[in-house]
């Protein structure tokens, strides 16, 4: 499932017939979906999180179906008691959905008949999880999803969550195993595993084009999988087994090596990326670079992690944090450097798709640049 990169702030105010799909609603100031006087609307894999008004309303609407749905924190900044999922006068079908940690009730349902709700998951709702005419069915739990970061907007599933493979039974997840309960599958095939490379470090600073270079990797797949290789370099696939013998071609000052593993499984990719800086005779002989540059962030989008190439003149401590577009701090740390060429690896896993500044400081210097997680 290809998850929407899309924030709305807004609520979205549909009319007549027509499905939202695969959005993601952050931080709204009144509802998060809001759908009034609608005859045909679905609702499918979308998110709000932290809405001031109740997360999901639907008034005076008939036919409305929500299919995979996950609310959270309806209320947020207000005292007021707003609910997750809330209809009035509304016929519905909830299946598949999350209502949780909610100001006010999880399900509310006033006029008309009552709605059953079918393989949903309700959690720690103030007010309650269902309210006047809103009922739990087959297949619903009230257990703790356990969000890889409910407090940073984050609503994907952990591996301890109970909503795991708790969707209707006789749907599936892109991963091949039974639906999960939520806007966001949780993956379950692993990745494979890379245990060791060569050329070792992978920025590659002691080669000159023309040089012939060994690449090797030694990679497993967690659940026995067989692995399939990709080496590419200037974009031409060079060769298909773990190891492969690459001659470097100038005349670029920055180029890279890719390996795609792959066990051919949903989400079942692993890379490695050399960098291959090519030094002239000064360089080879003991120049440093004479300026702290961040010479670039890759891939781009990334998912789950990137790395970022620095060119440091002088040894010292990197003091590197990473903030979100609402200005939050998601990373901080610091690293002990020597001068050179460095290459940093940084895990996204725990973050909210969306866009990232990237800054790195040392000795009072700051460079920065800006990625996308794409989940």
């Amino acid at each position: 499932m290809l998850y929407s990169v899309f924030i709305f702030k807004n609520a979205i105010r549909p009319v007549f017939y027509g499905s939202i799909d695969s959005v993601e609603i952050r931080t709204s100031s009144a509802q998060g979906i809001l759908l009034e006087g609608c005859i045909s609307i679905a609702v499918n894999n979308s998110s709000v999180w932290n809405s001031r008004g109740s997360a999901l309303y639907a008034g005076n609407s008939q036919f409305i179906t929500l299919n995979f749905v996950t609310v959270v924190g309806a209320g947020a900044g207000t005292a007021n008691a707003k609910d997750g999922i809330r209809l009035s006068n509304t016929g519905a079908t909830v299946r598949g959905c999350i209502s949780a940690y909610n100001r006010g009730f999880g399900f509310h349902a006033t006029g008309g008949g009552g709605i059953v709700s079918t393989y949903s998951c309700f959690y720690e709702n103030t007010e309650g999880n269902f309210e006047g005419n809103a009922f739990s069915g087959t297949g619903d739990i009230e257990t703790n999803p356990w969000f890889v970061g409910r407090n940073s907007g984050n609503l994907a599933l952990s591996a301890a969550s109970t909503c795991i493979d708790q969707g209707p039974a006789n749907e599936f997840d892109p991963d091949g195993t039974r639906s999960d309960i939520g806007a966001y599958p949780f993956n379950s095939n692993m990745v494979p595993v890379i245990t060791n490379y060569n050329p070792f470090p992978s920025t590659m600073t002691n080669y000159s084009w023309g040089d012939e270079v060994n690449f090797e990797v030694f990679a497993n797949d967690p659940e026995g999988e067989e692995l399939t290789y990709e080496w590419w370099y200037r974009d031409v696939l060079r060769g298909t087994s773990s190891q492969e013998t690459i001659t470097l071609v100038g005349p670029e000052d920055l180029q890279e090596v890719r390996l795609i593993i792959n066990d051919g499984g949903y989400l079942g990719i692993t890379e490695k990326v050399w960098s291959v800086i090519e030094l002239g005779v000064e360089e080879r002989i003991g120049n440093l670079p004479p300026t702290f540059v961040l010479s670039r962030a890759y891939p781009n989008p990334f998912n789950p992690s990137f790395t970022i190439d620095l060119k440091v003149p002088h040894q010292g401590n990197i003091e590197l944090s990473v903030f979100n577009v609402n200005g939050q701090k998601v990373l901080e740390q610091s690293t002990a450097v020597t001068a050179g060429y460095l290459s940093m690896q940084i895990d996204g896993s725990a973050w909210a798709s969306g866009s990232y500044i990237v800054l790195a400081t040392l000795r009072g210097e700051t460079v920065q640049t800006r990625i996308s997680l794409i989940k």
